[in-house]
């Protein structure tokens, strides 16, 4: 909900596919919405326009969740040099967000992927 009055802004919308039973993890909460909520920023700047940023809940082993957006993808080129420190994509990046993103989620024995296939930017998390 951090983001939604900037994605309303941008003319994104933000859909979710939330369970309606509880579904917990054991971790650091601040930490978590850390990470999550730049990955969700990372999502708004990929979309140029309108756009659609999907936050989905894995309520089955193993646990996690999926945001998804179609912003304008990445390159097979950049896909080996996310996760490098100091690489960006943006004109005045700093390329430190996905660094924290995965030092986050490898804290919290988290598996991840990032990828974009059919139209489509996924940014997926197990525990």
């Amino acid at each position: 909900k951090l983001y939604s009055v900037l994605a309303k802004d941008k003319g994104i919308q933000v859909a979710y596919n939330i369970p309606t039973i509880a579904v917990s993890i054991i971790g650091d909460d601040v930490l978590l919405e850390q990470a999550i909520s730049n990955i969700i920023k990372n999502s708004m700047e990929a979309i140029e326009g309108d756009g659609e940023i999907t936050i989905t809940c894995l309520e089955h082993h193993p646990l996690g969740f999926t945001i998804s957006d179609t912003g304008s993808g990445i390159s097979l080129e950049n896909k080996s040099k996310l996760f490098t420190p100091f690489f960006s994509t943006k004109p005045t990046g700093q390329g430190v967000g996905l660094m924290l993103i995965r030092d986050i989620l490898k804290a919290h024995d988290a598996s991840f992927s990032l990828g974009s296939k059919n139209g489509l930017t996924e940014f997926r998390v197990t525990f």
